[in-house]
């Protein structure tokens, strides 16, 4: 073997063994802009939902400014400790931008009808994915064994 292949060959396997380092050194998280580690962020999407409750098969009455919160359940040992909260607006709808997962939404209000007050909790498990997920609390997913006596 004559002296300019063994270069043309060493060249190549340094080449070789330098950008696998390289791309190794990417692909674990260096940002070579910068020049640091950067941290994985987790994806984030929008919750959306509406609290109202159906009267008389009738009309939906919407219940504003409720406080909503969210607790995520995904190997979550603190299950009712809430980690995120939001408030619904007048018309009852509410927004959150969450790390994807799976979460617990939990709810309370009450209303007063002819001198009575009924007392409405919601109790929801859902799964926030990358596109969003939209929550509906109403009479459906009342949570009956909620309401204290």
């Amino acid at each position: 073997m004559n002296n300019s292949w063994k270069t043309a060959t060493t060249i190549l396997a340094t080449l070789f063994v330098v950008g696998l380092g390289v791309f190794g050194v990417a692909k674990l998280g260096f940002d070579f802009q910068s020049l640091s580690w950067k941290e994985d962020t987790p994806k984030e999407a929008l919750l959306q939902g509406e609290i109202f409750i159906v009267t008389n098969g009738k009309e939906n009455v919407k219940l504003g400014l409720v406080t909503v919160q969210i607790t995520n359940t995904s190997g979550n040992s603190r299950a009712y400790v809430p980690d995120y909260e939001t408030k619904s607006n007048s018309d009852g709808k509410f927004s959150i931008r969450l790390p994807v997962g799976n979460y617990k939404v939990v709810a309370q209000s009450r209303r007063y009808v002819f001198g009575e007050i009924e007392k409405y909790y919601w109790d929801v498990p859902i799964t926030l994915t990358e596109t969003g997920s939209t929550v509906i609390l109403g009479n459906d997913n009342l949570c009956e064994k909620c309401i204290p006596k």
